[in-house]
């Protein structure tokens, strides 16, 4: 009788193996979830009757956050998904507040903390300023030598420094425009263009700029007659600008053919609402259309131009706001299309 009831025995256990091989995994997964579940309830009916329930203690009695705990749980594979709660508002699941990390809030153990206030994101400080284009508004009314000698020192802490500060912080922002363009914050030989002005082939002999020019340049161009960005700062004119200006002669007609061979990616790139809400194409053009080129050629207003440059007027408030490079930037971005299609036609990278 007791072999056959051990033989009785063995048959039951190789029939239930048998059964929970040809079980879904996913149904073993909701057994498991099923019996879990049950444990809890049942420990937690027996934690209840020997100690209070949560929601009922004071903040400085809440249970303290365990990660040694936690971390043993994790690694035994016993911290189920369902068992974590979010814990909004300091308000506590009932239900599983057993197994729930509260961490309490730092104002409750510090109360020093709930005096201090909260401090908000600091915008980036401005880098020019009032006196900056003060500065500019008096050397177009004293524009000669010994008065900027006098003043040169005020120059350079209005100007100078804070522009190379400016030039810095493009570097950065230009980059997501692309790579391939140049912010090179030097005195001389950077993108900060010169105070003094040339005057060996200009009526105008005065010795000075009345305005700041930086130039953010390709880096395989050699001089400003490359694609690029600019920014003009100059009280009551200031102006961002993006595109080429009074290319060379080889230059222009390849834009020119880029433009009849490829007329709507032209148009996407200098029509499109995020180019026309802020820029608009300036320059020279010619007032027939140039040698060449047919009368019924598209774009042919655009084809007769000899500079190919795009041109946003901006306050004076803009400049001496601290989000003054932020903007410059995203307007920068907006002209992206127009000057890859220069690039591409000069076969520069973009």
């Amino acid at each position: 009788m007791q072999q056959l009831a051990a033989e009785q025995v063995r048959h039951g256990r190789e029939a239930d193996m048998r059964m929970r091989r040809h079980v879904e995994p996913a149904t073993r997964w909701q057994l498991r979830k099923h019996q879990v579940i049950e444990e809890d309830e049942r420990t937690d009916r027996a934690a209840s009757r020997r100690r209070p329930d949560p929601i009922d203690l004071e903040p400085a009695e809440w249970p303290q956050a365990r990660p040694d705990r936690e971390l043993d749980e994790a690694r035994s594979g016993r911290l189920w998904p369902w068992r974590f709660v979010s814990l909004h508002s300091l308000k506590i699941d009932r239900f599983r507040a057993r197994d729930a990390t509260v961490r309490i809030p730092r104002s409750e153990t510090h109360p020093e903390v709930r005096s201090m206030p909260r401090q908000q994101p600091q915008s980036p400080a401005p880098m020019f300023d009032r006196k900056t284009l003060a500065f500019l508004g008096e050397l177009k009314r004293n524009n000669e030598r010994a008065w900027f000698e006098a003043n040169k020192h005020r120059y350079e802490t209005t100007v100078l420094d804070p522009a190379l500060a400016f030039i810095e912080a493009m570097a950065p922002k230009l980059e997501r425009v692309s790579r391939h363009f140049t912010a090179i914050p030097k005195r001389s030989g950077g993108s900060l263009m010169r105070v003094y002005r040339d005057t060996r082939f200009s009526p105008d002999k005065t010795p000075y700029k009345t305005n700041i020019g930086i130039q953010f340049r390709h880096e395989l161009g050699r001089d400003i007659h490359a694609p690029g960005f600019y920014v003009h700062i100059e009280p009551g004119g200031c102006f961002l600008g993006a595109g080429i200006w009074h290319p060379d002669a080889d230059a222009l007609q390849r834009i020119r053919n880029e433009i009849v061979a490829r007329p709507d990616d032209w148009r996407r790139a200098t029509r499109a609402k995020r180019f026309t809400e802020h820029f608009e194409l300036a320059g020279d053009a010619l007032l027939r259309p140039p040698r060449g080129f047919a009368a019924d050629v598209p774009h042919l207003k655009d084809v007769k131009r000899k500079d190919f440059i795009a041109v946003s007027a901006f306050e004076n408030a803009l400049v001496t706001g601290p989000d003054f490079a932020h903007t410059l930037a995203l307007r920068f971005k907006a002209t992206a299309p127009l000057v890859a299609f220069l690039c591409n036609a000069l076969d520069l990278p973009f």
